[in-house]
């Protein structure tokens, strides 16, 4: 199908494409597959399956070949009046766009300025900076007021306010997945400038209703104003190929997922999130900007929240002040490592954390913590931590076979780590220690 050269009356070939993607799901059936021209990317649509399911043999696939979604739209003058000289304001974005001001989706706004996106600070999971004062802003940059329910927005002095290279999210998600849906492939979609996720899956109201066998090849998630990709409910996932760059949160999910060469950068609030069920990532990297990498707990209807990290590196970003980051497994989350290398990031276990074959290195201002009532074990592993604490007791590097003797540890031991990134390993560890590097996605996929 073709946005520009399409026509929802045509036939649905290669020579008469659809214009629209709503168009070819509703037509699609088991066996066939969409495929999304390029030629007429960006596309302002939604992929939207509801209810919509292939079978085990024959899936709908949806085949972007690198088509992208793009959920954000010029600023329209007449939603906006001039306050001063460059400064604007609508009362009508947060109406529209907003869903009634909905402060879910308030906390989830930006603007793209530029083509590239500004939370000003805030985003759902993460950042919380207070809102400027409208008169405080510089050109690009825009604030909120909750007691006028109106966004503000500064360009420079000067320029009419059409001629601005400003854009605002209306789309909710790139490509959504709810209700009954099962034996669905999307591959080859890249998604950006969304308010809410790139790619969401809920099972939705009806009772019963199960998302089973999604899977999605070589997808890239930019941009976006919460998760790149999101499962709610009871839903069956499977990744090959993600990237996920500047969303508020890299991947939050329930039900059950496999994730393999999955490439996680610039997230503002949590990189790798499972809240509720079992999910895997397999050859990971995350370039941890946000202020906890990792954090596994369960959220309701889930009472238990389990991670396997597999071949995975974990590197908190050089400019984040040393221990800031922080990895955390909350009462009902459980996290099973094995070949897992982190750097510059603490640790703190109220539930349970299994650590095998690893290099686990905080840096010389962390902490690795097991809080009272967390479970902890090891095996294999090298260790660096500048304190090592269960419950109250505090343990030394140089102590640290006491720390092991506390836990049920075996076969690890402390070694002081050099600084080292994505692109090479740390020298002087035995073989088989800490993630392969030769299988991990090095660039964007």
């Amino acid at each position: 199908m073709n946005s520009r050269s399409g026509a929802d009356s045509a036939e649905g070939t290669a020579d008469q494409p659809f214009a629209t993607i709503k168009r070819a799901i509703a037509l699609a059936q088991p066996g066939d597959t969409i495929s999304l021209d390029p030629q007429g990317s960006p596309y302002d649509e939604q992929i939207f399956f509801a209810d919509k399911s292939g079978t085990e043999s024959e899936p709908i696939i949806l085949d972007g070949q690198g088509a992208v979604i793009d959920g954000s739209v010029p600023i329209r003058p007449e939603e906006w009046e001039r306050v001063s000289d460059g400064l604007y304001k609508s009362t009508i974005l947060p109406q529209i766009y907003c869903y009634k001001a909905n402060p879910a989706y308030v906390g989830r706004f930006f603007f793209v300025w530029e083509g590239k996106i500004n939370r000003m600070g805030r985003s759902l999971k993460g950042s919380q900076t207070p809102y400027k004062k409208p008169e405080d802003l510089a050109p690009g940059e825009w604030t909120y007021a909750a007691d006028e329910t109106a966004f503000y927005l500064r360009v420079p002095d000067g320029m009419p306010l059409e001629s601005a290279p400003v854009r605002v999210p209306k789309i909710v998600s790139g490509v959504q997945i709810t209700g009954n849906c099962h034996h669905l492939v999307i591959r080859n979609v890249k998604v950006r400038h969304v308010i809410n996720d790139g790619f969401a899956l809920t099972t939705g109201a009806g009772p019963g209703n199960t998302v089973r066998n999604i899977r999605f090849e070589n997808i890239r998630a930019e941009e976006c104003g919460d998760d790149g990709l999101s499962a709610h409910g009871d839903c069956e996932v499977f990744v090959d190929g993600f990237y996920s760059r500047a969303n508020s949160t890299g991947y939050c999910s329930q039900g059950t997922s496999t994730n393999r060469r999955v490439r996680m950068e610039e997230i503002d609030g949590v990189e790798i999130f499972p809240i509720g069920g079992r999910h895997e990532f397999i050859d990971t990297v995350v370039m941890g900007h946000a202020l906890q990498p990792v954090t596994v707990e369960p959220a309701a209807p889930f009472t238990h929240s389990e991670l396997i990290l597999t071949n995975c590196l974990l590197l908190a970003a050089p400019a984040r002040p040393p221990g800031d980051a922080r990895m955390r497994i909350r009462k009902g989350g459980v996290l099973k490592a094995d070949h897992l290398t982190t750097h510059g990031i603490g640790i703190q276990v109220s539930g349970s954390m299994e650590v095998t074959n690893s290099l686990i290195v905080g840096g010389p201002e962390a902490t690795l913590h097991i809080l009272s009532g967390g479970e902890w074990q090891d095996r294999n592993s090298v260790f660096d931590f500048a304190l090592f604490q269960v419950g109250d007791e505090r343990f030394t590097p140089k102590e640290f076979s006491q720390f092991q003797s506390r836990l049920e540890g075996e076969d690890s031991w402390f070694q002081s780590i050099e600084p080292f990134d994505a692109n090479r390993p740390p020298a002087g560890l035995p073989a088989g220690i800490g993630a392969d590097y030769s299988r991990l996605p090095q660039f964007p996929l």
